[in-house]
């Protein structure tokens, strides 16, 4: 824990802010996008995409709402996804240093990485369990394991590690799950940086995303709907507002693609 972060800084920190580069590969497709992701600790988190096509979009989550937003529309976000970006608060290194009375952990043998014998560490608390591998010469993480609600492993690699503040933080990440993997390489870190209050305001929706959402909700059809510039000739079924998520977080029925913002049905 000393190696986060020593106790005077640790005990300052209350939001952090990066931004960088995001390649995501599957067996279907290869997406690259900036992403910009915001933790007000302790329960705040906000994260907004860049697609290579200049659009944007972004996601909002509180304790007292959550939204995704594309261009004029706003919709709910699914439970699933409040839920990770919850959880991902709790899984926080920062976070867990600040509320180490609420975990508690158990050592897990050791493991190789690259040409470090890391040492495993089980830590359970606030209804979340990870694992991290932990350089034993320098305190970093060098990996972690989490296995979601949904199924499945994810594995997270931590390497470029650089000071901010006083506070080591791995500028490259390489994530695996389900047969998908994730490069993230991050341009720029702040530590209690200055922000927007709009962030975590909840936005009044316009009256054309307003007319979208009734529509989409209640099944309703003319002669043809358009959904983010695409034309749709067949009834619309009752769901809410399509959310433009991340592919491991698209969820039936509807799905648009993270980068192009294509509605599939």
């Amino acid at each position: 824990l000393n190696a986060i972060a020593n106790p005077v800084t640790l005990g300052t920190i209350r939001s952090r802010r990066w931004k960088g580069s995001v390649r995501t590969f599957s067996d279907a497709a290869s997406y690259s996008y900036q992403l910009e992701k915001v933790i007000v600790y302790p329960d705040k988190t906000y994260e907004a995409i860049r697609a290579a096509d200049g659009s944007v979009s972004h996601m909002v989550a509180t304790p007292n709402f959550s939204y995704v937003g594309v261009g004029d529309g706003r919709s709910d976000l699914p439970r699933a996804t409040v839920e990770r970006m919850q959880n991902g608060i709790k899984m926080d290194p920062i976070y867990i240093a600040q509320h180490w009375s609420n975990y508690s952990c158990a050592p897990e043998g050791a493991e190789l990485i690259g040409r470090v014998s890391a040492v495993n560490v089980r830590i359970t608390g606030e209804n979340v369990k990870i694992q991290w591998s932990i350089d034993p010469s320098t305190g970093h993480v060098l990996r972690t394991r989490t296995h979601p609600p949904s199924g499945g492993e994810i594995v997270t690699d931590y390497s470029d590690y650089h000071l901010v503040a006083g506070t080591p933080v791995a500028f490259e990440m390489h994530t695996a799950e389900n047969g998908s993997t994730a490069d993230i390489t991050i341009t720029e870190y702040e530590l209690n940086p200055t922000l927007d209050p709009k962030f975590f305001e909840l936005p009044s929706p316009s009256s054309k995303a307003a007319q979208l959402e009734q529509k989409i909700t209640e099944g309703k059809k003319e002669s043809s709907t358009t959904i983010f510039g695409i034309t749709m000739d067949k009834p619309l079924p009752n769901f809410p507002l399509c959310q433009k998520l991340l592919p491991h977080e698209q969820e039936p029925p509807c799905r648009i693609g993270a980068v192009r913002g294509v509605l599939k049905i």
